[in-house]
């Protein structure tokens, strides 16, 4: 009976994966929980805007370091469980349009790609930071836990010289995974106490046959 109890209360409790980021060749992991050394040497302004940072990962080429974060990444994972399509994106673009930013970033490319076997977004779009053109690639990657929004972003002229490496570093990314309907069906507090109770339920009607079948069998 303690094992049934046991596999009941697995899968009555969802087991939410995390993602894992990785930085492209030569750049610096700068997320929370990073070895100190990768902190040493980072001009005090760096320091504090990565130590303000509420990113999940962040990453930066300090090679190219003057005082600014010339080349860099930043992951955030979005508490949501919707699966990627055209659609999506559509929305998530028309969502940045309608932000308020005075810079408004420019549509380059957009669409929907496989990482892994997992249908993602890819995004790819300029915009203007104090006169300076930056251009910034932006990965949508669903996982168990959420909707990952990994971006790169540097100047629009070392682009073309990174890429390879930056699409390098997306594929080798940890927790991808479809958006599935338990996982949807969870998110809802609604179908989450519904769940419960059918779990409840099932619960009841077989420690009840159990019993029954142990008593039977005694009578034996």
């Amino acid at each position: 009976m303690a094992r049934f109890w046991f596999v009941l209360c697995l899968l009555s409790a969802p087991a939410w994966a995390s993602f894992h980021f990785f930085p492209p060749t030569g750049w610096t992991d700068l997320s929370p929980g990073a070895p100190s050394e990768n902190f040493a040497g980072l001009a005090p302004n760096e320091l504090a805007s990565v130590k303000h940072s509420s990113a999940t990962f962040f990453a930066a080429d300090l090679r190219a370091g003057d005082g600014h974060f010339r080349r860099y990444a930043v992951a955030v994972v979005y508490a949501e469980q919707e699966p990627i399509s055209e659609g999506y994106l559509e929305a998530f673009t028309r969502g940045v349009e309608n932000s308020g930013d005075e810079q408004v970033p420019h549509l380059i490319d957009r669409r929907v790609v496989t990482l892994k076997g997992v249908r993602c977004g890819r995004i790819v779009a300029e915009r203007r930071d104090d006169g300076a053109l930056r251009r910034q690639l932006s990965y949508l990657i669903p996982g168990h836990e959420g909707v990952a929004y990994l971006t790169y972003r540097m100047p629009a002229e070392d682009f073309a010289g990174e890429e390879a490496s930056l699409e390098a570093a997306v594929l080798r990314t940890e927790g991808a995974a479809e958006s599935s309907w338990w996982a949807r069906t969870w998110e809802s507090k609604q179908s989450r106490l519904t769940l419960r109770v059918g779990i409840a339920f099932v619960a009841v009607v077989l420690a009840v046959a159990y019993s029954r079948r142990r008593r039977a069998t005694g009578r034996r």
